[in-house]
Formats: structure tokens, C-alpha cells, sequence
């Protein structure tokens, strides 16, 4: 997953919402599809254009990895979900800033408030 601007904006909604990771799928095997969370915290303060990797564990092929069996649907959200729940956001530019970032939620809310 690449980071952008609009990938920034959905983060935001769905942070509001009371989501708290992403995940995407990374493959099955044997009737069990492996994944990979990222924290939204953590995901907004990485840079515009970077791709963040979590590198997976020595030995075995999915050894280390979480599945789907381990995701919680009242916190978690997958990667493509964000771009079917959320389709057309309000995409903000100034989002590689903490203040940019806090701009953006107060505006979200004052919209969600009307």
C-alpha cells in the first residue's frame, strides 16, 4: 500500500469511525489467508509516496504472520474496505503535518455535526 493524500483522507475517516488497524491480505495456504495490520496511528505520520513494509519472519514461508481468523470487525478495516466505505472523500493536502492532520478531523466532525 502506497501512502497519498487520498489514502491519508480515508485514514482519517475511518479513524474517526473507531477503526484502529488496517489489514491486507498477503495469501492463503491451507485453507488459511494470512494478513498484515498496520496501526492508522502510525500509517498517518508515514510520509507521502513511501510504501511501509513489515518484514515477515525467517523460516517458514507464513511463519509469524497473522490471519484473518485473529482480525476484529469492530476495530479493523481492510485495506480495500477503506476505498468502498469511504468513496468519495473530502481529500486534504497539508496532510503531512500534525497540524494538517488535526485541521482535517476537526473539519470532518464539524461536517458529521451539521
Amino acid at each position: 500500500m502506497k501512502i497519498t493524500d487520498r489514502f491519508k483522507s480515508l485514514l482519517i475517516y475511518a479513524k474517526l469511525d473507531g477503526y484502529t488497524h488496517v489489514y491486507n491480505l498477503l495469501g492463503a495456504y491451507k485453507a488459511t489467508t494470512y494478513c498484515e495490520f498496520h496501526s492508522i496511528d502510525q500509517l498517518l505520520l508515514e510520509p507521502i509516496g513511501s510504501s511501509p513494509r513489515r518484514g515477515h519472519q525467517w523460516g517458514e514461508r507464513w511463519s509469524g504472520c497473522s490471519n484473518t481468523r485473529q482480525v476484529n470487525p469492530g476495530t479493523d478495516i481492510r485495506y480495500t474496505e477503506l476505498f468502498r466505505r469511504y468513496p468519495n472523500p473530502t481529500i486534504w493536502k497539508d496532510l503531512h503535518t500534525k497540524e494538517g492532520i488535526e485541521k482535517a478531523v476537526l473539519e470532518i466532525r464539524l461536517d458529521r455535526a451539521s
